[in-house]
């Protein structure tokens, strides 16, 4: 039996789905959902509570632990309480159920927004990480936890995925997306950094993988075989949306902008062309995948399917 806690979000309905293809599958979600997967066990519950992760994690030999609040922006206290709760207690409460129940393997799904720099080529999984938001914090929490667990006798893996692709996804690729299809999102001149990708397919191919017997344990980065130029990515999403590609706007007025955008906002006043905005466009963040590689792990490289399957979720949404 394999127990999946947040089995019914974005990665987790594809993940249970493959999963249930092989094995029995236990599901710890806030909700059913609207089209759980028929050969599946769901317990509805909190990941907080000790005796609903106590029967949810007995009986299980690996449990992926893909629950949690995944957004970077947690600006009140209200907002950063309730992800602390969910990210860091939460994985405190299942990991020591599934250590009283004699879990074998705990894969944690943590991010890659948990490395310092947030820039580079190749980033593996020895580089330093630091908490650069109250949400990559928690993560780095909530690996300590998991690595004190692996002391305890258990087999332990930390995920840590770069940015998702794939129907419904939300956030950075849903902002990208609104600003292709109403002509705001723009390309700057002299720059076209290279960023790693993870489509929600390879997301849940790689997190079973990770699961399963003989896999190491330790830390994988988790991205698509070959990381995408942004350029190209915001060119492609253009094209298949049916919409005009990004203008190239001169770098010179952008850094001009970004900087009276710093300045106005200490009045309280929000631009969107911002320093931390500018530099997302500019700078380059792929991710190693070697060490994954290294367990014969097989990608699925149709991911233009998983782009176009996007696409088409969010035309529908903005047509309804």
């Amino acid at each position: 039996m394999i127990g999946v806690t947040g089995g019914t979000g974005f990665i987790g309905q594809r993940l249970v789905a493959r999963l249930a293809q092989y094995s029995p599958v236990r599901v710890l979600a806030m909700e059913i959902g609207v089209a759980p997967v028929s050969d599946a066990q769901y317990i509805v519950g909190e990941v907080t509570s000790l005796e609903v992760a106590g029967r949810f994690v007995q009986g299980c030999t690996s449990i992926i632990h893909l629950a949690g609040i995944a957004h970077s922006s947690l600006r009140t206290e209200v907002e950063k309480q309730r992800s602390y709760k969910v990210n860091v207690d939460g994985t405190r409460t299942v990991l020591e159920a599934s250590l009283n129940y004699g879990v074998q393997r705990f894969v944690f799904v943590s991010t890659a927004h948990v490395y310092a720099e947030h820039s580079g080529l190749d980033i593996d999984e020895s580089a330093p990480v630091a908490a650069s938001s109250y949400y990559s914090f928690t993560k780095i929490e909530a690996e300590g936890l998991v690595r004190e667990a692996s002391k305890r006798g258990m087999e332990v893996v930390i995920a840590r995925p770069c940015l998702i692709y794939g129907p419904g996804a939300r956030f950075n690729l849903d902002r990208m997306m609104r600003g292709i299809d109403y002509g705001y999102y723009f390309h700057i001149s002299n720059s076209n950094p290279m960023r790693s990708f993870l489509s929600v397919e390879n997301a849940a191919r790689a997190l079973a993988h990770l699961a399963g017997k003989g896999v190491p344990a330790g830390t994988y980065n988790l991205a698509d075989a070959y990381p995408y130029s942004l350029v190209d990515f915001g060119n492609e999403l253009a094209d298949r949306m049916k919409r005009r590609r990004p203008l190239t706007i001169p770098s010179a007025l952008i850094r001009t902008a970004s900087a009276a955008g710093l300045a106005i906002q200490k009045l309280g006043v929000h631009l969107p062309v911002l320093h931390d905005a500018v530099a997302k466009l500019t700078s380059d963040f792929t991710l190693s995948t070697n060490r994954l590689a290294q367990t014969r792990f097989e990608w699925d490289v149709n991911v233009g399917a998983v782009l176009q399957q996007m696409v088409d979720h969010y035309l529908h949404s903005m047509r309804n």
